[in-house]
């Protein structure tokens, strides 16, 4: 069973949170508290904090995106090497040989997992670009 904190770890764990002092250095500072205990207590000390979003920054604005549809769907810009040329022109350098990488490694998945039978297949889950073995 978890037993409460004494209320003069919590306010020393208050403290050094304003503080802005790490999860590690509080960890020394007050023993006997674990990382996932700081974490809950952060979250009840200082609920207005700004939290990091998951996942890859993008790096192309929402103005941009909203342009690019825009111009798809008027048909001003046709075709991908349009829009790449676009975000080219506008500072947004795109790599050309993550496609190429992509274009020899697919064949080579394919060729390897032909003779996969109906219930191998059943096992595999795809999501998005994430290939999950189940």
């Amino acid at each position: 069973m978890v037993h409460p904190l004494s209320r003069s770890k919590q306010e020393s764990i208050r403290s050094l949170l304003k503080k802005g002092l790490a999860f590690s250095e509080i960890m020394k500072r007050v023993p006997g508290v674990s990382r996932s205990t700081l974490s809950k207590y952060k979250d009840l000390y200082t609920p207005e904090r700004t939290r990091g979003h998951a996942g890859r920054k993008t790096t192309i604005s929402s103005t941009t995106k909203n342009y690019l549809k825009r111009e798809l769907v008027n048909g001003s810009l046709k075709t991908a090497k349009g829009v790449w040329s676009y975000l080219n022109s506008i500072g947004h350098k795109i790599g050309y040989f993550g496609t190429v990488k992509m274009l020899h490694t697919r064949p080579k998945w394919a060729k390897a997992h032909k003779d996969w039978t109906e219930d191998d297949w059943r096992r595999m889950v795809f999501s998005d670009e994430t290939k999950i073995n189940v």
